[in-house]
């Protein structure tokens, strides 16, 4: 089953790496992640990421503010991949990663 999970994300510097870490040790996981032109920093972080992970993960910025739109963008992008599955996650692990493989 191959999966996708979504992250949004508002100044997650701190979490960012370490989530996306965490979310790929499970297999057939890609993620997109959802920025909200974090001032932080963290859109460029998530960039880096993608750079080093081809196809494994994909970022969309946007211009505008809030969860909730941020969770129609991030879902309708990943509806528009082949995936099995979708998985939102919150980036500052109130969402344990680990619990993935549970869920698939």
């Amino acid at each position: 089953m191959k999966a996708m999970v979504m992250l949004p994300t508002y100044n997650e510097k701190e979490n960012i790496e370490g989530i996306v870490e965490e979310v790929l040790k499970g297999s057939n996981v890609s993620i997109v992640v959802v920025d909200d032109s974090s001032p932080d920093g963290t859109g460029g972080i998530a960039d880096r990421l993608a750079g080093d992970r081809p196809g494994g993960i994909h970022v969309i910025h946007r211009r505008e503010r809030g969860r909730g739109t941020a969770g129609i963008a991030g879902l309708r992008y990943a509806m528009e991949q082949d995936v099995d599955c979708i998985i939102e996650m919150d980036a500052d692990f109130s969402h344990d990663p680990k619990r993935i493989p549970e869920f698939l």
